[in-house]
């Protein structure tokens, strides 16, 4: 008697129903509901952990009841008419196994995609070719490589029971399994409320009940099994065993229906992906109810770099990291996650998230970032009330997929005190600039005098053995220098491009000298040094003029006030919104007085900023 009622009601219904049906197959192009999202910045403000925001769908009170619960975006299509969009999916349920043994979010495309036969021969879900489709050219097109990566193969059939003498069982027997990726819904599941549609089919009940009455039938809207957009009918993968060549659909009003094979009607398909593998959830375009997903990428690493520590100024935080794995350069951003729990997959400890944001500082694979600890965290609860971790991830337009490493736990951090330069040191006095000029007068040999020092006119000479001036350098002792005329010269002397130093005897001075304060090296062979030198173990930086560097920085490298260098960070000037700023890669920062920098004093602001760039 089914099957007899079956033909009468598809005859009886075919009037009725063939413009309805007619008209869903040519999409309304009349406008798209879709909101146009911009590329946003994940924060605490609109990231949360796992799928902890996420919800079931709302039982639906009556069948004028939308569709209610949550939307994830995940993978994208090339939508006829509207071109290369985002996919968005239906929550049917989170924390769902009735197709795998692990929890999975069951995902169901709010849109009907496109258009097509089912199948040419057979209403057969398994050997159809709209299954082959949606399995291989759909699935490798609309997902990426990582993507489907997290997509589970879903098998059996959804653990959809018919109830005896329900719709679904005297039209459709039983359930159809699956062992796919991508597939279409059953019948059963477009009728469960605990997925958010109606139980309704959409049809009168005396239809289903008076077999083969010719009292008047009727069929109703069913809105929340309706898809975005309306335009199309949608395949369901559900058929009438009596009828090999007619498979299950649901109509642009709801009403569940049936349709030859061969009839192109609209496809929304279904997957289920691991919920293991979300770190995430973001809500998108400001909307409480629809989100992309973070998943965690084993190509994607993040650690502390080797031989550093992290450290911390006051409540500022500096983490030098290195991103490393085979998708690292695909990583935009170093990010840190604070939670009031330890961090576990799936979130199954019910963690909070305390804080989260990219890390400050110029992002690169192996980098400085900094942060601030929130003022409600204190230091020393570091690791016991709460926990730091950091993560590498890769951030994409706002309704598209991201993806992040493994959440990197971070040890209490290393306290550093800030490196504050002191005052400014004295000005540094040049030495002369030009030897004492050249005499035009050669000297002659003095008759008595050899070997031996002669003051003349409060002036020295020094006599040679041959009783003869002598000029230029010469050692008596100690080695001195004299002017073309014979006498002896003190103080800064240039010669030969160098400059030496030669004391108040005339006798000229080699290793560490200070003159008015202020240091200099000269060489074994008396010569001033500049630049970077090494004396002994450590490094010193000596100035054009030939002065110590000290309580300033100089190339980057901050030299303490005895002119040695030991504080390794180096620090460079950067630039933002706001102004310049000086600091170096331990996340120090010059702020709140005056430091001296490469030879010039800047003045900086409580916030760090130069005042005078």
């Amino acid at each position: 008697m089914r099957a007899h009622f079956s033909s009468l009601v598809r005859k009886a219904v075919s009037v009725v129903m063939v413009a309805a049906v007619m008209i869903a197959f040519f999409p309304r192009i009349t406008g798209t509901d879709e909101t146009v999202l911009a590329e946003g910045t994940k924060n605490q403000d609109n990231t949360y952990l796992g799928i902890s925001v996420i919800t079931n769908p709302a039982v639906p009170e009556d069948v004028n009841s939308p569709w209610s619960g949550s939307y994830v975006y995940f993978g994208e299509y090339t939508k006829q008419y509207y071109g290369r969009r985002d996919l968005k999916f239906r929550v049917l349920q989170k924390d769902c196994t009735v197709y795998t043994s692990e929890k999975a979010l069951f995902l169901d495309s709010d849109e009907t995609l496109f258009s097509s036969e089912f199948d040419k021969e057979s209403n057969n879900w398994e050997k159809s070719d709209l299954r082959d489709y949606l399995n291989t050219t759909f699935y490798e097109d609309s997902f990426s490589e990582r993507e489907r990566s997290v997509i589970a193969t879903s098998t059996g059939n959804g653990n959809v029971v018919y109830a005896p003498g329900s719709y679904e069982e005297w039209y459709y027997v039983s359930p159809v399994s699956v062992n796919d990726k991508v597939f279409l819904l059953d019948a059963g599941e477009v009728m469960n409320e605990a997925y958010g549609y109606s139980s309704d089919c959409g049809w009168t009940s005396d239809v289903a009940y008076k077999l083969g009455s010719h009292e008047t039938y009727g069929y109703h809207s069913v809105d929340n099994r309706l898809k975005s957009g309306k335009g199309f009918t949608w395949f369901l993968r559900s058929a009438d065993p009596d009828l090999s060549r007619v498979i299950s659909l649901v109509t642009d009003d709801g009403q569940l229906y049936e349709e030859t094979i061969k009839f192109s009607n609209g496809v929304a398909p279904a997957i289920n992906v691991y919920q293991k593998n979300i770190i995430f959830a973001s809500s998108v375009g400001n909307r409480s109810d629809t989100f992309k997903l973070t998943f965690k990428d084993s190509g994607l690493k993040i650690a502390i770099q080797e031989g550093k520590k992290v450290s911390v100024s006051g409540t500022k935080v500096t983490v030098p990291y290195t991103i490393t794995g085979t998708n690292a350069d695909t990583a935009t951003r170093a990010s840190v996650l604070i939670l009031d729990k330890e961090y576990k997959t799936e979130n199954s400890n019910n963690a909070n998230i305390l804080y989260y944001d990219g890390l400050d500082g110029l992002y690169g694979k192996n980098g400085t970032g900094t942060f601030v600890l929130p003022a409600s965290l204190k230091l020393k609860d570091w690791n016991t009330k709460y926990y730091v971790y950091i993560l590498a991830e890769d951030i994409n337009a706002e309704a598209e997929t991201d993806f992040a490493s493994a959440p990197v736990k971070l040890g209490v951090p290393v306290l550093i005190a800030d490196p504050t330069p002191t005052k400014k040191p004295t000005a540094t006095p040049a030495p002369t600039k030009e030897p004492t000029k050249k005499p035009s007068v050669t000297p002659t040999p003095v008759a008595g005098k050899k070997s031996t020092w002669s003051k003349e006119n409060g002036k020295w000479y020094y006599y040679d053995k041959n009783g003869s001036k002598a000029t230029g350098w010469y050692r008596v002792g100690s080695w001195y220098l004299f002017d073309r005329t014979g006498v002896m010269l003190t103080g800064w002397q240039l010669d030969g491009g160098k400059w030496f130093f030669l004391g108040k005897d005339g006798a000229m001075r080699s290793g560490w000298l200070q003159i008015n304060g202020l240091w200099y090296y000269l060489d074994s062979s008396g010569a001033m040094k500049t630049g970077w030198q090494k004396i002994g173990t450590i490094w010193y930086y000596f100035k054009p003029d030939g002065s110590m560097a000290a309580n300033e920085y100089c190339s980057g490298y901050w030299l303490n006030d005895n002119g040695s260098w030991t504080y390794e960070p180096k620090a460079k000037w950067y630039k933002n919104s706001v102004g310049w700023y000086y600091q170096d890669s331990s996340g120090w920062y010059a702020k709140s007085g005056t430091y001296k920098i490469d030879g010039k004093n800047y003045n900086f602001n409580s916030e760090g900023y130069c005042t005078n760039p």
